[in-house]
């Protein structure tokens, strides 16, 4: 049985099956869908009570700690504890993330820079935590949740766009530097999926929703 670590903060874009897709935030069906491979589970997100009840509902093991991601102290300490815990850490899942949609003249600073640190600095900081286990066991998977928006760009959403650039150029320099331990390094670039961010971007416009939805086969 591998280890498994999700890192979740609130509100994300991401690509899950249809029948596990509507309610919940993406690190709830992560989790449950690593439970169901078997695997330990490990999560870090700030709202896991569902996500907590899907993976005990698979009979799997489950490490849970509320942790504000920006905070490495906090972040390495519960990875520790959760490799305590669980034996082992072999995948992370990186998947914070938020939206604020602005005029580059008119964004928001303290919104630019929490986004910046929730979603590229906080990767980072869990990769960084994680890289020890996973090199002195010589195994490890790193998966950082993209988007569309790392390999494209989108008018309004300059921080979100500039957080997922730089989180793709991060997975890269990490699978660079650690391939030779058997530590591989991906980022998954997903495009719109109904979350609570989603709508919360596009709001309850029929029009809005059947635009994007037609962007994608």
């Amino acid at each position: 049985q591998r280890g498994h670590l999700g890192v979740g903060s609130g509100d994300v874009l991401g690509d899950v099956p249809q029948n596990r897709r509507r309610r919940h935030h993406l690190h709830a069906p992560i989790g449950s869908i690593i439970a169901d491979s078997g695997a330990r589970v490990a999560i870090t997100a700030d709202e896991f009570a569902e996500t907590v009840d899907l993976v005990k509902a698979t009979g799997r093991r489950i490490f849970h700690r509320a942790v504000d991601v920006r905070d490495y102290d906090g972040l390495t300490s519960a990875v520790t504890d959760g490799v305590a815990e669980l034996g082992r850490l072999d995948v992370i899942v990186a998947n914070a993330g938020i939206q604020h949609v602005q005029a580059i003249h008119e964004f928001d600073v303290a919104k630019w820079e929490l986004i910046q640190k929730l979603m590229l600095t906080a990767p980072f900081l869990l990769t960084r935590a994680a890289l020890p286990h996973m090199c002195d066991s010589g195994w490890g998977r790193i998966i950082n949740i993209s988007s569309a928006h790392g390999l494209r760009a989108s008018e309004y959403k300059s921080a979100y766009v500039a957080a997922k650039h730089g989180l793709v150029g991060l997975t890269k320099a990490a699978a660079l530097e650690y391939a030779a331990t058997n530590v591989r390094v991906n980022a998954v670039a997903y495009a719109s999926v109904d979350t609570p961010m989603f709508r919360g971007t596009v709001g309850t416009d029929p029009e809005q929703s059947a635009r994007f939805v037609g962007l994608h086969p």
